[in-house]
């Protein structure tokens, strides 16, 4: 394990630590300190911030922790990313780029870590997050000077959504990149959706950035346009299977057969 990592892994648990007992001083003092030692802030935030907050994300699901903790926690993370010594970035000179997130994302830290990351890299990064409608995104992203746009995308909920917003951003002439807990290192899905490609970190994403902006604006169509408009279609109509299932609960009952009799039934149907 080198200097480095071991800076880093220290850095995980006190952050943690001070993330979940609410002690924002602490958290922003972890961080400090390992920029003092000379850790590149691409690296804080994919290394540090990034895994911790998926690790509270994980105590909350399998309930560790609360709902209250888990939102303390995240509101410190959000503040975090605003720290004078974490923001401080070179002049913006390696072309234009748009984070956003998906739409029906509510999730807005990871849209944030990218475009930090992405910002302090050199990028002119203009960050749209939470969700907003595709349809608005790609009369955005058509005025846009930039050719390259980011797509964050947590759940798998949010899957029609990302394929919303790609192709919107497609049909605007950008070229696309993603990632995000939906997509779990699966390159295979980003390009179904209609994503160019999928990293699984800001600073992979740079790199693809730096080729991608050659391309210039190009409009093109949304992938798997029928198959994913029939899903979107299925997936509206959920809630109104849930509240007519709700409604229909307490009939059941009436509908079902006595025991007994179901028994004889399904004996004579041997």
């Amino acid at each position: 394990m080198t200097v480095d990592s071991d800076v880093l892994e220290s850095a995980r648990a006190h952050y943690l630590v001070a993330a979940l007992e609410g002690r924002s001083e602490t958290a922003a003092t972890v961080l400090d300190m390992v920029l003092l030692k000379g850790i590149p802030t691409a690296d804080v935030v994919s290394e540090v911030l990034a895994p911790v907050q998926a690790e509270i994300g994980s105590l909350w699901q399998d309930g560790t922790i609360s709902i209250a903790e888990e939102h303390v926690a995240s509101a410190i993370t959000a503040a975090c990313l605003h720290l004078p010594r974490l923001t401080e970035a070179p002049r913006p000179d390696r072309g234009r780029v748009l984070m956003v997130s998906a739409e029906g994302e509510w999730h807005t830290l990871p849209a944030q870590m990218v475009a930090l990351t992405w910002r302090v890299l050199g990028w002119d990064t203009r960050l749209i997050s939470p969700s907003v409608p595709a349809a608005d995104l790609g009369e955005e992203a058509s005025r846009e000077s930039g050719v390259v746009a980011g797509v964050s995308c947590s759940s798998a909920a949010h899957l029609t959504g990302a394929w919303r917003t790609v192709s919107a951003l497609r049909a605007a002439g950008m070229q696309v990149i993603v990632g995000g807990r939906l997509f779990d290192g699966s390159s295979e899905l980003a390009e179904r959706i209609g994503a160019d490609a999928y990293a699984a970190d800001p600073v992979e994403g740079s790199v693809w950035l730096q080729d991608a902006q050659r391309s210039g604006k190009v409009p093109r169509e949304p992938r798997l346009r029928e198959d994913w408009e029939h899903l979107e279609m299925v997936w509206q109509a959920l809630p109104r299977v849930v509240e007519d299932s709700l409604r229909l609960a307490p009939h059941l009952a009436e509908l079902a057969l006595p025991a007994e009799q179901t028994r004889e039934q399904l004996w004579l149907m041997a």
